[in-house]
């Protein structure tokens, strides 16, 4: 029975031959002796080829880092600004409670904007 079958096929695998892995020894030693030019033709175009290749994965892989780097960087000064913004948000509310809800009249002042607002938006509400 044939070491071929369709399960082979769909891989894309070739039949097995009776050539040893490298090919046969002999027509080897023929090509060298008809062209020995031709084959160093070839391999120099191999290895620009692969030397090719690599270049493109170095540079693909340095663009990568890149633009790792720079989202490093960016999340490290978002952070920085977050903590930033979270002191004058608390600065801020500590100067509102001392002038408006530790007062009297700044409560007063603060329940008539608070009105305003609300007119404003039953009024936005009822026209639209």
């Amino acid at each position: 029975m044939s070491s071929w079958n369709q399960s082979d096929a769909v891989r894309g695998r070739q039949p097995a031959r009776s050539s040893s892995l490298f090919g046969d020894a002999n027509s080897v030693e023929m090509q060298m002796r008809a062209d020995p030019d031709q084959l160093e033709r070839e391999n120099d175009a191999a290895i620009g080829h692969m030397s090719d290749r690599v270049a493109m994965l170095r540079s693909i892989t340095d663009n990568i880092h890149n633009e790792a780097e720079s989202h490093k960087k960016l999340l490290d000064n978002m952070g920085d600004s977050m903590g930033g913004v979270g002191e004058t948000l608390g600065e801020t509310l500590k100067h509102f409670n001392a002038v408006f809800v530790n007062n009297k009249s700044g409560r007063q002042f603060c329940y008539a904007v608070w009105g305003m607002v609300g007119v404003i938006w039953c009024l936005h509400y009822l026209s639209s």
